[in-house]
């Protein structure tokens, strides 16, 4: 099929004239139906088990079947709410608005810690002056870091034991071929495609590299779009902004923050190929 394929491209490349346009184009639309349709048989009909884990969930598309289940666990979500804060401060000083209303949502959840004080001080000394103190912000980023990577640390050990949980209770159910022929999916955003948790994770268990034919990695993008395009940039402009000025590192948003850490939890885990 493969040598078919490439005689056809062959063809179509050294195929000149004008009269011929018609029938070069309608041979490239049957050659692309096919492939799309081979694409879209595939999708609906996995051969070998596949899962997708996209946003919080990992589903298992087995024997004509799904399984759906949750991977936050609840002590992340808990830990990610408070690692946000510094995120938060700094996105919405942008805005006096937004800032005012970041300040109601913190002082709504009436938690006394010195991660939600100490951005508080940021926060009203910023709508004060009209205008963030990079000062003030830097040395806020400084003395809540350690606490940041503590949560970070707890938050990448609980997702990885809740995806292990999951992950060995769905290879009890396939036999030797089907697990060996898995195919994982992990859809996640532009910032966290490198040493993401989630690809560690499967390339340990299933024994194969990252960004492999079983391992793979969908930035979640509407390549057809070019507005998708300029909200991708923005996106990566503003991880950059952010984490220069927590952690004087442009490019630290570049791989999953929680990624450091899971490869030390994952040396952890025992696992038997």
């Amino acid at each position: 099929m493969k040598k078919c394929f490439c005689v056809l491209l062959l063809i179509v490349g050294f195929w000149s004239g004008s009269a011929l346009a018609d029938a070069k184009t309608s041979l490239n639309q049957v050659v692309l139906n096919a492939y799309e349709q081979n694409i879209k048989n595939e999708a609906h009909s996995p051969k070998y088990p596949v899962i997708i884990a996209n946003l919080g969930k990992m589903t298992l598309y087995f024997h004509d079947k799904t399984e759906q289940v949750n991977i936050i666990p609840e002590e992340y979500t808990e830990l990610k709410i408070f690692s946000h804060i510094v995120m938060g401060v700094y996105a919405t000083t942008h805005s006096l608005s937004d800032l005012e209303k970041f300040r109601d949502a913190l002082l709504a959840i009436k938690t006394k810690t010195p991660m939600v004080d100490d951005a508080l001080i940021v926060i009203n000394d910023t709508i004060k002056n009209k205008k963030l103190n990079p000062i003030l912000f830097k040395a806020y980023a400084q003395k809540i870091k350690p606490q940041l990577w503590e949560n970070v640390n707890n938050a990448a050990k609980a997702q990885i034991n809740l995806v292990n949980q999951v992950v060995m209770n769905w290879k009890k159910k396939m036999t030797k071929t089907e697990w060996q022929n898995l195919t994982v999916v992990v859809m996640g955003v532009h910032g966290a495609r490198t040493n993401n948790l989630l690809m560690q994770y499967f390339s340990k268990v299933l024994n194969i590299p990252m960004y492999s034919e079983h391992l793979i990695y969908a930035e979640c993008i509407k390549p057809e779009s070019d507005q998708a395009g300029l909200n991708l940039y923005a996106h990566v402009k503003m991880d950059a902004d952010l984490a220069e000025a927590v952690f004087q590192d442009r490019v630290r948003m570049e791989r999953d923050v929680l990624g450091d850490v899971a490869a030390t939890h994952l040396k952890k885990i025992p696992v038997i190929h």
